[in-house]
């Protein structure tokens, strides 16, 4: 793989991860009957 390619790719893991992990965490706290996903 070159660095070109993989430079994004860690972009959008940084990106994604915190955002997943905050969607998760939310769809944890809030009742079942609220959840959306």
């Amino acid at each position: 793989m070159n660095k070109a390619a993989l430079i994004p790719a860690w972009q959008s893991l940084l990106f994604f991860c915190p955002f997943f992990g905050f969607l998760l965490c939310w769809n944890a706290m809030i009742p079942a009957e609220t959840n959306f996903i």
